[in-house]
C-alpha cells in the first residue's frame, strides 16, 4: 500500500520536481510583474526605464530563443551521461545522478526562464495602449 508520505517522497526525489517548481514560479513571477508593469512607472518604479512594444518583444524573444538552445544543450548532455553511466555503472549510480539537485536547480533555471519569457511575450499583446505604444496589459 503507498502511503502519501512515500509518494510525496518519491515526487520530491524526481528529477522533473525541481524544475517544475521553477516552472510554476516563472509564470507568476511573470504574472506579477506585468501586473507591476500596468502601474504608472514614473510612482511605481522610478528607477526603471521606458521601453515600446517592440522593443520588449525582441528582447523576450531573444532570451526565450537562448534560453530553449541552452536547455536542448542540457537536457542532451544529460542524457548522454546518463546512457554512458548506465552501460558502465550499476542502476544505484544512475539512480544518484537522476536525484541530484544540482543539475535539477540548472534545468529549474534554464526552463524558468523560458517560461517567464514565454508568459510575458504571451501578455504582451492584451492591453496596448495605441497613443504611445508603451505596454499595459493589464
Amino acid at each position: 500500500m503507498v502511503t502519501v508520505r512515500s509518494l510525496w517522497e518519491r515526487v520530491k526525489g524526481s528529477m522533473f520536481f525541481v524544475p517544475a517548481a521553477f516552472i510554476a514560479g516563472a509564470a507568476v513571477l511573470a504574472l506579477v510583474a506585468n501586473r507591476l508593469d500596468s502601474l504608472d512607472s514614473s510612482e511605481a518604479a522610478p528607477f526603471l526605464l521606458p521601453t515600446s512594444l517592440a522593443g520588449a518583444r525582441t528582447l523576450l524573444a531573444s532570451i526565450a530563443g537562448a534560453t530553449i538552445t541552452v536547455a536542448a544543450l542540457v537536457f542532451s548532455m544529460t542524457a548522454l551521461t546518463v546512457q554512458l553511466a548506465a552501460s558502465q555503472y550499476s542502476p544505484r549510480v544512475l539512480d544518484g545522478f537522476l536525484r541530484d539537485r544540482s543539475q535539477q536547480i540548472v534545468i529549474g533555471i534554464v526552463v524558468g526562464t523560458f517560461t517567464f519569457s514565454m508568459v510575458s511575450l504571451a501578455m504582451m499583446g492584451a492591453g496596448v495602449r495605441e497613443s504611445d505604444g508603451v505596454f499595459a496589459a493589464w
